[in-house]
């Protein structure tokens, strides 16, 4: 009796063991899980911050809205991701607040709390490594992340070339650069007026996605800015364009009646200012070296020969202003974050600007949005000229020119011409009343654009991460 008793505990241990067993497993199990679940949550948390930052960063760039603060939130949780594909739903000009899903089962949830303010979150399902035999699945879920754009911030220099004078035109007579493709214009166009040339055999190129200058790594040619890419695009201010011009490829697209880019308006509050003296003697102007200093020139222009880095304010002049070249000079459409040179100029100027001869490079911080650290070491903003209130005229570019200008041009009282086989050269954003290129044939006009671009305030506070 007592050994039959024995057997049939024995039996009971086994299950007891067992079932035990199975308990500890499954608590081990998701215990691991647990433990990965907490590292991806860690992981979907810094996506969603840092594709926040990014897209608030939008509200701070000319023409930017909710669907490209989402476009390019979604655009750096792709990278995050390594994502091979972009979710289906949104475009850079069409991309609403809603769900999207990314392969591995990522989904990303956009809305926009309120104005200028944009909330991003993040979910990941995935199976559990060990706990699936219980039936379990990790589903993680991230806090989301809301920013709001820093302020006064950086407002983007958009188009390589705008004419914002009111009905105004970018107009080649007769020129452009069809056969010589160096001449193209690397980034969208706005001119209030037509755009192109009237001579269909010489009819001006737009690359067909918005290229960079420098971008190759021997610092010339051009690279494709974005990844996925952007279509380039000439917006037109009137209904419709009675010139020609030519998309190098597929892509591109006219946009009619937007009105006068908002930047007109937005670069006119940043000019550079300077903390250097004030000098009203060419003498006083000059280092040991010959080299023009920088600071207030009151009477008097640093005209001809080399400019040391900084920015050169000028001030109640009415004879011909003629800047020389940087001192150091990195090239064509490169960042110089240590010899950079702006000029501004302001309505007690009232002679006249002639660039002829100028190799001025005024960019000095070309970091992105979301970049923390010191920004414009040399305080020029990016603008190679700033003359927003300069009442004076600007020479007409003459053949045989020199002109290599790298930076933003702002210039919006001012009409730019060229004259015969003129070749000045501007990598940047050019920024004037109008545009008129005569001749020119055998020119070059090289209206080139720098990634990223943008007008930088270096006294940028608020905004960023609110949650």
């Amino acid at each position: 009796m007592a050994r039959y008793t024995l057997r049939r505990e024995g039996g009971q241990v086994i299950v007891v063991l067992a079932v035990l067993s199975v308990a500890l497993f499954g608590l081990a199990s998701i215990a691991v899980d647990s433990g990965v679940a907490a590292a991806d949550r860690r992981d979907l948390q810094s996506y969603s911050d840092a594709a926040a930052l990014a897209g608030a960063a939008e509200y701070n760039i000319l023409g930017g809205d909710a669907n490209s603060a989402h476009f390019v939130a979604l655009s750096y949780i792709q990278k995050s991701l390594h994502a091979a594909s972009f979710p289906s739903g949104c475009t850079v000009a069409a991309c609403p607040a809603g769900t999207y899903t990314f392969t591995g089962g990522y989904t990303v949830i956009l809305q926009d709390p309120s104005s200028n303010s944009l909330d991003v979150s993040m979910k990941h399902s995935q199976p559990s490594f060990l706990a699936g035999v219980l039936g379990f699945r990790n589903d993680v879920d991230a806090t989301s992340g809301r920013a709001e754009p820093v302020t006064p911030g950086q407002v983007g220099a958009v188009y390589a070339v705008a004419a914002v004078g009111g009905n105004a035109d970018v107009h080649v007579n007769g020129g452009g650069v069809k056969s010589n493709p160096t001449g193209d214009v690397g980034g969208p166009v706005f001119a209030d007026g037509d755009y192109g040339a009237n001579n269909g055999p010489h009819s001006t190129q737009v690359t067909s996605y918005i290229s960079g200058y420098g971008g190759t790594s021997s610092g010339t040619g051009t690279s494709v800015c974005d990844s996925p890419s952007v279509a380039n695009h000439v917006d037109l201010g009137d209904n419709s364009d009675g010139l020609n011009y030519d998309f190098t490829g597929t892509a591109g697209s006219e946009v009619h009646s937007v009105g006068t880019p908002a930047a007109n308006t937005s670069f006119q509050a940043l000019a550079p200012t300077t903390t250097g003296p004030t000098f009203t003697t060419v003498a006083s102007a000059k280092d040991g070296a010959g080299n023009w200093k920088p600071g207030t020139y009151s009477g008097i222009s640093p005209n001809g020969g080399a400019l040391n880095a900084g920015v050169y304010v000028i001030k109640n002049y009415t004879g011909t202003i003629s800047p020389g070249h940087n001192v150091t000079n990195p090239g064509r459409g490169q960042e110089d974050v240590t010899g950079a040179v702006s000029i501004v100029l302001n309505a007690t100027d009232t002679g006249t600007l002639d660039l002829n001869s100028a190799q001025l490079n005024g960019l000095d911080d070309l970091n992105p949005t979301v970049y923390t650290g010191p920004r414009d070491p040399l305080g020029t903003h990016n603008f190679a000229i700033w003359g927003g209130t300069f009442a004076g005229t600007l020479s007409a570019f003459e053949p045989h020119n020199t002109a290599d200008i790298t930076g933003i041009l702002f210039l919006p009282n001012q009409d730019l011409t060229e004259h015969g086989n003129a070749a000045a050269s501007f990598a940047g954003s050019v920024w004037v009343k109008s545009v008129t290129i005569d001749g020119g044939g055998n020119g070059t006009q090289v209206f080139a654009w720098v990634c990223g671009l943008r007008a930088i305030s270096p006294a940028a506070s608020g905004g960023g991460l609110t949650r």
